[in-house]
């Protein structure tokens, strides 16, 4: 049987970063669903087509069970490119989502920590555990960029402008401060990793629904060495072979 790739090295063919956020637009896609489903369909029914077009990405659902999906027809009940991971009821949001691309990983890559809420429970004798209550699960993803472009990561995030400042020399270089105050007012955001394996396919990551990691300010400044590193946790992680 061929040799099938490690997690280490799927992780490793990443090269650019980006993320996911609802389109402002007009002409794109914003509507609801017109029926209730289940999780693993791959066909759903929409109110309004207007603004759809193949292959464009859609945010389906509130937080909680919001889900990234792609169009494969453009009609008001469209094919999507992958099932759902979610059930979903009538009426939930259904809105074109604008994907940046904020920087490329750099060798370090990215990293993911997977935690979980344990809560021992010990026997009435012995006292000895015998038996743990695992709760709620969180995925945490470090990234290591190079190339990173502030004013991207500011947009995207909607962190305010008036936030960059600086007059762009060695001595007084652009900095953009995003605070934990900025960080826990933003929506949840959506972000995506893309590359390339060994044998040629192209292979994407989606992590959906995410916050920000506000422990701590995070400065973008021209100039400074790469790479920068964006913390965030998510709820749901997606690996793909897009096909576009």
């Amino acid at each position: 049987m061929a040799r099938t790739n490690t997690n280490a090295e799927l992780w490793k063919a990443l090269s650019q970063f980006g993320m996911m956020d609802d389109s402002t637009a007009a002409s794109k896609v914003n509507t609801t669903l017109s029926a209730a489903y289940a999780a693993g369909v791959s066909t759903i029914k929409i109110a309004s087509a207007v603004g759809a077009t193949a292959l464009d990405y859609i945010r389906i659902g509130p937080s909680g069970v919001m889900e990234v999906a792609q169009l494969e027809t453009n009609t008001t009940n469209p094919a999507l490119v992958s099932k759902i991971a979610y059930a979903h009821a009538s009426g939930e949001t259904v809105k074109e989502l604008t994907r940046t691309i904020l920087g490329d990983l750099s060798d370090d890559g990215v990293q993911v920590e997977i935690t979980a809420d344990r809560t021992r429970i010990d026997a009435a004798t012995r006292r000895h555990a015998y038996d743990h209550n695992i709760n709620h699960t969180e995925y945490r993803v470090t990234v290591a960029m190079e190339n990173l472009s502030d004013e991207n990561v500011l947009t995207s995030l909607g962190i305010p402008e008036s936030n960059r400042h600086g007059a762009g020399t060695a001595a007084d270089p652009y900095v953009a401060d995003a605070t934990p105050a900025n960080l826990d007012t933003i929506n949840p955001v959506h972000f995506w990793c893309r590359g390339t394996l060994g044998n040629g396919n192209t292979v994407e990551v989606q992590m959906w629904d995410c916050r920000i990691d506000p422990s701590k300010s995070i400065t973008f400044a021209r100039g400074q060495d790469a790479p920068a590193q964006l913390v965030f946790n998510t709820q749901h992680i997606r690996w793909l072979n897009p096909v576009a």
